[in-house]
């Protein structure tokens, strides 16, 4: 038993039918989108627990699943639905306009005749079991889309590898592996960035932003009731780039 390819309505994950998908070889399924696969509430958690469960049975199977939300009108980095589908999801990526590489605050501009610059990847605190990543995508009227890079990153990696640097010349000079309090908590990582060539603005908001995309971390200690947190580098070794792609939508 299988989906015939004559078959015009695939079946629902709220009906017995759902289980058809089981049949099929290990690949990948994308419900486009979630609203349309069930006529339960994407907003009730019960419903989406079900709807979610099922997914889950699916990559049990061997299959990745992808899932497309709706997003609110007023905010394209808001999806729409219940917190279960956030909680129950390996991953959860976004795709909306900024104005520039490097931003995250999204662009409400609408000119047809203007590129579009995109971002895609994990935004806030968003849910992922991997490494947090993100790219920006030139979206040009020509139908042009091409990788956009982020002015930002090659200071990042300049801040990381000058940090991993002073890391293990830290350990070589104690002759042993750093405690936590010895790493430097957010006030001393600040000055040690604007000493690296950086003014203090920009110092606090690479440091913010190096953190989110995991250039480096950061191991919170409560003292008589006051959190410190000390940041550690990430190994350069181990940070790799985003991957330059063109695609001509034209021709697919």
């Amino acid at each position: 038993m299988g989906i015939e390819k004559s078959d015009r309505i695939a079946p629902r994950f709220d009906t017995k039918e759902w289980e058809i998908y089981k049949t099929l070889p290990p690949g990948l399924i994308i419900i486009d989108t979630l609203r349309a696969c069930t006529l339960l509430d994407t907003n009730a958690d019960k419903d989406m627990a079900l709807i979610m469960s099922r997914f889950k049975e699916l990559w049990a199977c061997g299959h990745t699943i992808i899932v497309l939300l709706h997003t609110t009108k007023a905010d394209d980095r808001q999806w729409k639905g219940n917190t279960v589908i956030r909680d129950l999801s390996d991953h959860m990526i976004a795709l909306f306009r900024v104005k520039q590489a490097g931003e995250t605050e999204e662009d409400q501009t609408d000119d047809p005749n203007k590129p579009k610059l995109l971002f895609l990847g994990n935004i806030l605190d968003e849910k992922s079991r991997f490494r947090k990543s993100l790219m920006y995508i030139n979206f040009d009227p020509e139908h042009i889309v091409e990788a956009a890079d982020d002015p930002d990153r090659p200071l990042l990696k300049d801040i990381n590898q000058k940090f991993w640097d002073w890391v293990e010349n830290e350990k070589k000079e104690k002759g042993r592996a750093l405690e936590w309090r010895e790493y430097p908590n957010r006030t001393l990582f600040e000055k040690m960035v604007a000493g690296w060539g950086y003014t203090k603005s920009k110092a606090k908001s690479l440091i913010t932003k190096g953190k989110k995309l995991g250039y480096w971390g950061d191991n919170p200690e409560t003292i008589k009731r006051e959190t410190h947190h000390y940041y550690y580098p990430k190994d350069p070794r181990r940070l790799a780039d985003v991957r330059q792609t063109s695609v001509d939508l034209t021709d697919v």
